[in-house]
């Protein structure tokens, strides 16, 4: 399991929007004894400026993968992405191809409690690619198992 101290620095050093950077910089500040923090612990209201890029997934059980499912979604994503998908699963939101990349994303994050950031581009409805950066952020009640990740996504040309 990820320690969340111990890892913070070289971790840091990865992310390039500011943004994201803050928002990372809140989530370390939650943790406690280098657990994950838990959704209790975090209120989006302390960082209010960033609430459009920010997104919540639920992590439910279910066999042998967990499944994914949109709890909320930031005003700039829906905007960019051209739909809300709050309160949708991924398999009920992402196309064939994009599915299965995503998954994987996010059962790396939900297996290994570890934060994951990115950049890519990819197409959103009559956009052309868009590049983003996307940071994942592990929620955890027990303090280990992840049950919920905090996301943000940056749009570097919209």
């Amino acid at each position: 399991m990820f320690d969340v101290k111990q890892s913070s620095i070289a971790f840091r050093d990865t992310i390039k929007p500011e943004p994201l950077i803050r928002l990372y910089d809140y989530w370390l500040s939650k943790s406690a004894q280098g657990r994950i923090p838990s959704r209790a612990q975090i209120d989006p209201l302390d960082v209010p400026d960033l609430l459009s890029i920010i997104f919540l997934i639920d992590v439910i059980e279910s066999g042998d993968e967990p499944e994914f499912r949109f709890r909320l979604v930031g005003s700039k994503i829906t905007e960019v992405v051209g739909s809300d998908p709050t309160g949708r699963s991924f398999s009920a939101f992402y196309d064939e191809a994009n599915l299965g990349p995503m998954t994987e994303i996010y059962n790396e994050v939900t297996r290994s409690g570890e934060p994951f950031v990115n950049n890519s581009t990819a197409p959103f409805s009559d956009k052309d690619y868009v590049r983003l950066a996307r940071l994942l952020l592990p929620l955890s009640e027990s303090g280990s198992r992840v049950d919920m990740i905090l996301g943000a996504l940056f749009f570097e040309n919209v």
